[in-house]
C-alpha cells in the first residue's frame, strides 16, 4: 500500500516536473501576442490619430497642401499597415487596399462628426 502511494506521488512530480515547461511556454507565448497587438493598436491609434491632427491643422491653415497630403498619406500607410496586421493577428481575412480606403473614409466621417 505505502509502495502505490509513493509510486502515484513520484507520478505526480514527475508529470509535473515534464508538464511545467510545456505550460510556462504556452503563456509566454500567449503573453507576447498579446503585447504584440497591443503595440499594434497603439500604432493603429496614433496613426489615425495623427490624421485627425493634420485635418485639422489644414483646415484651420496651419499647414501648407503640399505638406498636408504628404504627411496625410504617410500617416495613412501606417494606419493601413497596422490594420494588416491587426488583420493577420486574429486570423481575419486580410483586407485590400480598397477596403482599408474604404475603413479610412469611415473613420474620417466619424472624426469629423466628432470634431463638430
Amino acid at each position: 500500500m505505502f509502495t502505490k502511494i509513493l509510486f502515484a506521488l513520484l507520478l505526480v512530480v514527475v508529470l509535473i516536473y515534464i508538464l511545467a515547461p510545456l505550460v510556462s511556454k504556452q503563456r509566454r507565448e500567449s503573453a507576447r501576442r498579446e503585447e504584440e497587438q497591443e503595440r499594434v493598436e497603439r500604432e493603429k491609434a496614433t496613426a489615425l490619430a495623427l490624421i485627425r491632427d493634420l485635418e485639422f491643422d489644414f483646415r484651420t491653415g496651419k499647414m501648407l497642401e503640399a505638406d498636408y497630403r504628404s504627411s496625410r498619406a504617410e500617416a495613412e500607410a501606417r494606419a493601413m499597415a497596422a490594420l494588416r496586421r491587426l488583420d493577420q493577428m486574429s486570423g481575419r481575412r486580410v483586407l485590400t487596399d480598397a477596403e482599408l480606403e474604404d475603413e479610412i473614409a469611415r473613420v474620417r466621417v466619424r472624426l469629423k462628426e466628432e470634431a463638430v
